[in-house]
């Protein structure tokens, strides 16, 4: 049934809808261009993005990708391991590898050689030891269970932290998963022995757990790397094998039955209830769909059990990774690795793109920088702050927390040399440097709430080269293809898309109706500038909304007839709905009509003529 959104008793409602989405929204924002065309060696003219700003919620004062210390950090680029608590400047910690962040914001820290659970409460400012020993720098090694300090560890790989407060802990060293009740009381939850068995409690069997995520029902995911399997916890304990049939390998499909992994390592739900998981052994990013059992391949080379190593973007199946360990997925579909040995941080965005979102090879203690200025040494794993909008890393060679900073505008892959965008607005500048082929960017801006994207595809050419503009414009009720810059020589389509309700009025092609095929019009062998400008009109009448004239409908109290006047010449769908927006008459006018709404009963309704705004009647 037709339901329509009447404008009068609607208004409070659209008010506060339009005002929750300036918090809410980041506006959408596109370049006047969809291709532009820059010569080598030539300063370009800057230019950003169309958009309204005050759409767009503040963000960080920091750019984005931007890396800063959250913890101790030394006068030199290398670090040293520590212990220390109290203030968090000043906190030192042994090789942190897990790391995750509870409801208030707080960050739970593994030490693997430190054999400790630290907590980063940015409330008070301070860094303190939950539970493990802290007698020295590298804790001594056990299986303790008790309370706060008097627990040992051994090597605990990864943290995360349940609905009531409840931290788990992933130890490789016991092959089990400890839990820590917000009192500080630590107990064995399940595991202990090394092999493989699910069952309940003591009676499951681990080899070499290594990562953690949790649910929304406080069920465990936990990655299994010694049996290359995913394994699933429940609150209760109960241990069951959800995908994986063991063996290294690299086999995609049915998550029990076909699936294999190759010491699978990091593990996140990503923003649609999947397991994302990262293959330490294989050098690639999984996904298993909980809803339909199965296993695929993300990014990375699928080709071998080991699949290639490196550090390529692009592409997700054409991207390479070095033993990629942490992982983190965020609310927008992105998905962050912490790439361990090339000491980065990469981004997977939905549109299928992977980007070096901060840091660069060689290791080394560099921040206060941008992106791939910034120096981790093998960064572990990863947690994504949703109230921040920022990204939390155990560095763990550096013994330090970093954060980056995932608010502003960023591109990828990145623009050719010599071209720069400021992250704060999108605004794009430079100086050509070397010539670059006809490349689509994607242009992502985020703010606290929300993000939006745009393509720009830009091309840089020798100095002498000839090019030209194809300038673009449409009327209200349909959009076309933004304006070009092109090679002489080339050709460009330009694609024309009506609104819902409307088709293809006129083309002008250089100031002359032109007849156009189908949806799209191409400009062939250009040697000169041109223009193309596309109007539309409504499906239902001929005319366009600007042309058609006002409803007049009388009288407007009602009894069994009312009259409706469109004009000479306007031929119309009229619609009659009643208060619940259901449409409750319809009929086929020209110029004018008699409408009969004898059968209708007493009450309040409405009279619109498709693409004209509605009149109220009441029948008494």
């Amino acid at each position: 049934m037709k339901k329509i959104i009447l404008s009068g008793i609607c208004y409070a409602i659209l008010s506060f809808g339009v005002i929750h989405g300036v918090k809410a929204q980041i506006s959408d924002f596109e370049f006047g261009f969809s291709a532009r065309v820059f010569k080598k060696g030539v300063k370009m003219t800057n230019f950003r993005p169309i958009y309204n700003p005050e759409e767009i919620p503040a963000t960080s004062t920091n750019r984005y990708s931007t890396v800063t210390t959250v913890t101790y950090k030394p006068a030199s680029t290398s670090s040293a391991a520590g212990y220390e608590d109290g203030d968090i400047a000043q906190a030192k910690f042994n090789s942190p590898h897990g790391i995750c962040i509870d409801n208030n914001g707080n960050l739970y820290v593994t030490e693997r050689y430190g054999n400790r659970v630290r907590k980063v409460d940015f409330e008070t400012g301070k860094v303190s030891t939950i539970a493990g020993d802290i007698s020295a720098v590298a804790g001594a090694a056990g299986l303790v269970n008790g309370t706060g300090t008097e627990a040992r560890f051994n090597n605990p790989m990864d943290i995360a932290v349940d609905s009531k407060g409840n931290l788990y802990v992933a130890e490789s060293g016991n092959n089990c998963i400890r839990k820590i009740t917000p009192e500080g009381t630590v107990t064995t939850f399940v595991g202990g022995t090394k092999g493989y068995a699910d069952g309940d409690l003591a009676d499951a069997q681990f080899n070499n757990p290594f990562g953690l995520a949790i649910d929304a029902e406080d069920n465990l995911y936990v990655t299994d790397r010694g049996n290359h399997r995913i394994r699933k916890v429940t609150p209760t304990g109960t241990v069951t094998t959800i995908a994986g049939r063991g063996g290294a390998s690299a086999v995609d499909g049915d998550a029990l039955t076909q699936a294999t992994f190759n010491n699978p390592a990091g593990i996140a739900i990503d923003k649609d209830g999947n397991l994302i998981i990262t293959e330490a052994g294989g050098n690639r990013v999984r996904k298993v769909d909980l809803t339909a059992s199965t296993v695929s391949l993300v990014a990375g080379d699928n080709s071998a059990a080991a699949g290639e190593e490196g550090s390529k973007d692009g592409d997700p199946l054409l991207a390479r990774f070095t033993m990629p360990i942490g992982v983190a997925c965020d609310q927008y579909g992105e998905i962050y690795v912490a790439d361990f040995n090339k000491h980065n941080v990469r981004r997977i965005s939905p549109e299928n793109i992977v980007f070096t979102l901060a840091g660069k090879s060689g290791g080394s203690f560099v921040d206060n920088t941008l992106g791939t200025a910034a120096f981790f040494k093998q960064p572990a794993n990863l947690a994504y702050d949703t109230k921040n909008r920022c990204l939390y890393v155990a560095d763990f060679n550096n013994h330090a927390i970093r954060k980056i900073n995932l608010t502003g505008f960023n591109n990828s892959p990145q623009f050719p040399a010599g071209i720069g965008m400021n992250m704060f607005n999108a605004e794009i500048y430079g100086t050509p440097t070397a010539v670059s082929p006809a490349t689509d960017y994607l242009i992502k801006g985020f703010n606290f709430d929300a993000t939006n994207s745009t393509i720009l595809n830009i091309e840089v050419v020798e100095a002498t080269t000839d090019v030209y503009t194809i300038t673009s414009t449409a009327g209200e009720n349909g959009k076309i293809t933004r304006s070009k810059e092109v090679v002489s020589g080339k050709d460009a389509t330009f694609k024309i898309t009506p609104n819902e309700g409307f088709a293809v009025n006129e083309v002008k092609v250089d100031g002359t109706v032109t007849a156009v095929e189908g949806d799209t019009y191409t400009f062939e062998n250009i040697t000169a500038d041109h223009t193309i400008e596309v109007t539309f009109e409504s499906l239902s009448t001929g005319l366009s909304k600007k042309e058609l004239l006002p409803v007049r409908v009388f009288p407007t109290y009602a009894t069994d007839v009312i009259n409706v006047e469109l004009g000479e010449g306007n031929s119309v769908v009229v619609n009659i709905y009643d208060i619940a927006g259901n449409v409750v008459i319809t009929r086929n006018v020209m110029d004018s009509s008699a409408i009969s709404v004898a059968h209708l009963p007493a009450g309040i309704y409405f009279v619109k003529a498709e693409g004209v705004d509605c009149c109220k009647i009441i029948k008494k």
